[in-house]
């Protein structure tokens, strides 16, 4: 199911709710790390290499990537293993984040900052909640190694913050051209720079295949 239940504060450029049939697929439990990408640099199957902000590399989500350098680094992955290895669509994104929930997140219609890392500077769903419950006032403001929070329930770990994560399709307002491009490929999840509710398992964005940024990888 895309959509969930969340509509109340779906914005006005999210698709409405439909029944979808996903076919079976494998996601990674972990988003990308800096570990990963380097040893396609060291091993020369990636030409760029990605700022890590000071944050830091080895097990933090790789940023500073786009749509484009993501492809490079797939056929070096599927050359050295052998296997097929894609990034999924914005419908297997939705039904892995969502993990089997019609709620806001998969934490249910509150995420907090000791559930993901996002800006707990703004209390955006957790009205009602105490300060102790929702930590209102962290920001870390910067990425965190990827599990650093509990998984959903179906094992999948950081799909609400940290990095959002780029996917496969254009956004629905999108289509592909002649050559089969999109002018704009989806990303989802909500980083660390932003409040919970771009993090909703609904809400989408985009950005053009060569563009690329510190929140997303």
């Amino acid at each position: 199911q895309e959509g969930g239940v969340d509509c109340e504060q779906r914005n006005t450029d999210e698709p409405r709710q439909q029944k979808v049939t996903v076919a079976g697929f494998s996601m990674g439990k972990y988003e990308g790390t800096f570990e990963e990408w380097d040893a396609c640099v060291a091993d020369k199957g990636c030409q760029h290499w990605p700022d890590d902000e000071g944050f830091g590399r080895g097990k933090r989500p790789v940023i500073n990537v786009s749509w484009n350098h993501i492809q490079e680094y797939l056929r070096w992955l599927n050359a050295r293993t052998g296997k097929t290895y894609r990034l999924p669509t914005s419908i297997e994104w939705e039904y892995a984040a969502r993990a089997g929930t019609t709620t806001r997140f998969s934490t249910g219609d509150c995420l907090t900052t000791r559930q993901a890392n996002i800006n707990g500077k703004i209390d955006y769903y957790c009205k009602g909640n105490t300060p102790e419950t929702t930590n209102p006032a962290v920001h870390r403001n910067q990425t965190l190694p990827v599990g650093s929070f509990p998984p959903n329930s179906w094992g999948l770990y950081d799909m609400h913050g940290n990095v959002a994560e780029i996917l496969a399709d254009c956004p629905f307002y999108t289509q592909k051209d002649a050559a089969g491009t999109c002018e704009e490929y989806a990303y989802r999840g909500g980083d660390w720079w932003i409040y919970s509710d771009r993090a909703r398992s609904h809400f989408r964005s985009a950005m053009q295949p060569q563009e690329y940024n510190k929140t997303s990888g």
